[in-house]
């Protein structure tokens, strides 16, 4: 409340998934420029390069963005892999030709 401009409150990731939970992923965006069309997806996955390992990966939702406009989507993912370590959660919107990727390292138990 009185921030001057609309905003959401999102919980911050959890750090640590327990494997055979459904977690539920949101990804949120702020448009100020672009007129067309926007996907959000994410990513769950170990390694890099020629050994990484999708654990989980969806698009979430493809819609019309337009400058002003703000959205928060949300899917549920499947069930985490027993597969122990840590991954990395990758969040990306795609507008046009760019993207815009969030990430963040979490464990798997």
């Amino acid at each position: 409340p009185g921030s001057g401009v609309p905003n959401l409150s999102v919980a911050i990731p959890r750090a640590i998934l327990q494997h055979g939970t459904v977690y539920a992923y949101v990804l949120s965006s702020q448009n100020v420029t672009f007129n067309g069309s926007c996907t959000d997806s994410f990513s769950l996955y170990q390694g890099s390069g020629a050994s990484k390992v999708v654990l989980d990966s969806h698009t979430i939702h493809t819609y019309a963005c337009a400058p002003g406009t703000t959205w928060e989507w949300t899917i549920n993912g499947k069930p985490i892999p027993n597969s122990p370590g840590l991954a990395t959660l990758q969040g990306v919107v795609t507008f046009g030709g760019a993207k815009v990727i969030t990430k963040t390292t979490v464990l798997i138990q």
